[in-house]
């Protein structure tokens, strides 16, 4: 209970500048939610796969299986393998 007596006792002392702050927080998140909502595509995600070379030098299925998974998120890029 002392603890929370002195936490308001500093909240109480400093009230001026903690309204300046949090006055603050509020306008700049109005102003990027106006901004979000302004755009020309708001909340419009469009998946995109990148492309990705797999160079693997075994043949488990173990590692076969991870490039089943990777070409569902990504496309696999054949390139040759050369020193």
């Amino acid at each position: 209970m002392p603890v929370f007596k002195v936490c308001l006792k500093i909240i109480n002392k400093n009230k001026g500048v903690m309204s300046v702050y949090i006055i603050a927080f509020v306008m700049v998140s109005l102003i990027v939610m106006k901004m979000n909502q302004s755009s020309e595509t708001p909340g419009n995600y469009e998946d995109t796969k990148v492309s990705i070379a797999i160079l693997s030098e075994e043949t488990t299925p173990l590692t076969l299986g991870l490039e089943q998974v990777l070409s569902k998120v990504a496309e696999i890029e054949v390139i040759e393998d050369d020193q």
